[in-house]
């Protein structure tokens, strides 16, 4: 299901891609979802590891986009981005040992990846049965609905 099908009210777990294909401009349908949480017409939350993980791809992309960057500036692009988040009505979830033995147990059963089956865990801890990501993959996990967008490919086709 696209993006623009999150029903009114709805709240979802928002993974790294829809970030991404916000903050680097890639998908519009990505910065149309996170105005939504803004507006509160959609209850967003993420996950303390989702924003890590945000983080470290802006800084490769903008490392790979100049040739180089310092520590400095990659702990800028990382404060920056999850800085960001909160003001856009997202709730940010802590990452704990629930969180991570959940994915796991996901991951046993579904063959998932790492990431991709913490996202899952973070989002059954929370008792969230909705997910906005690039993921085709989280379609494996049993009562968990996936909203992808459709200007981005599961492999992030389209960010730069």
């Amino acid at each position: 299901m696209s993006l623009a099908e999150i029903p009114r009210g709805a709240r979802i777990f928002l993974d790294a891609g829809i970030f991404l294909g916000h903050f680097t401009g890639a998908s519009l349908e990505c910065r149309r979802l996170l105005e939504r949480c803004e507006r509160a017409e959609v209850r967003g939350a993420t996950s303390a590891l989702v924003l890590a993980e945000v983080g470290h791809r802006l800084g490769q992309m903008e490392a790979a986009a100049k040739g180089s960057l310092g520590p400095a500036d990659l702990a800028r692009l990382h404060g920056d981005a999850v800085a960001k988040v909160p003001l856009m009505g997202v709730e940010v979830l802590p990452f704990d040992l629930r969180v991570l033995l959940g994915g796991g147990e996901i991951r046993s059963r579904t063959a998932l990846g790492v990431l991709p089956s913490l996202v899952a865990g973070g989002a059954r801890q929370a008792g969230l049965h909705a997910v906005a990501t690039l993921e085709s993959a989280l379609e494996r996990v049993e009562g968990l609905k996936v909203y992808r967008p459709s200007d981005l490919d599961a492999f992030g086709h389209g960010l730069p």
